[in-house]
């Protein structure tokens, strides 16, 4: 059978409506029910063993998601992950990164219990909702697509070293503490005696003699007349 003329126009004609029914029922689709993947990230701790450190969660429906709780199975033992004191919104079709609060160990009937690492493909991953509880779909990376990026190239590791949580670095030497308008604060002396962040000590140098815990003490003591602690800072 011949296609003429005016079947293409028809067609044509028709066309828009086809085009608009199918994005109607893709965008339906999106809405309708629950997909959320995650992606988990373990940790082996010399002092709190292996540890869930955080976890991507993806949203592929066109729906936002108020987290109330996140939980784990592994085997017969179901855990608690994350019990935030506001729930956490996973928006429409958007990642988050949630990174669980630090805890000591996980305990099962009197036996210490840990994340198996060479088995996270096995663990199952849950969040609540007011609503209901959705188990998440494991994200995993190809394997060639990793390994592309670690053949014949040498790994350089990032070393974070903190005092009261201000990040210092191989040329610092020391850490004071003081306290100015009722706010502790937290600065860093480095080898040659300047120190970071000294706007509100009111002196931004220590002398070379009295670079010492007791001798920046005195100093700062006699410049401005304030009482500080000083620490010297290790390095790894």
């Amino acid at each position: 059978m011949a296609i003429t003329l005016d079947d293409i126009a028809v067609f044509l004609k028709a066309a828009p409506g086809f085009v608009l029914i199918l994005f109607g029922i893709y965008f339906a689709v999106k809405k309708l029910g629950y997909c959320v993947g995650c992606q988990v990230k373990i940790r082996n701790s010399r002092n709190r063993g292996t540890h869930i450190s955080s976890i991507i969660f993806q949203n592929h429906k066109d729906r936002p998601i108020a987290i109330t709780g996140i939980f784990g199975i592994q085997g017969n033992v179901r855990f608690e992950i994350e019990d935030p004191k506001i729930p956490i919104l996973l928006k429409s079709l958007e990642t988050i990164v949630v990174k669980p609060e630090d805890y000591s160990k996980y305990v099962c009937k009197g036996n210490l219990f840990e994340v198996d690492m060479g088995a996270i493909e096995k663990l199952r991953i849950f969040i609540e909702t007011p609503k209901k509880t959705i188990e998440c779909k494991h994200i995993f990376r190809p394997t060639a697509e990793l390994e592309k990026f670690r053949k014949g190239l040498d790994v350089a590791n990032k070393i974070t070293c903190r005092f009261n949580d201000v990040v210092y670095g191989d040329d610092s030497s020391f850490a004071i503490v003081y306290s100015t308008d009722k706010v502790d604060r937290t600065t860093i002396i480095d080898k040659h005696g300047f120190i970071d962040d000294s706007e509100h000590l009111g002196c931004n140098c220590i002398p070379k003699g009295n670079l010492s815990v007791e001798g920046i003490k005195a100093y700062l003591k006699m410049k401005t007349g304030m009482d500080v602690f000083a620490f010297e800072l290790k390095h790894d």
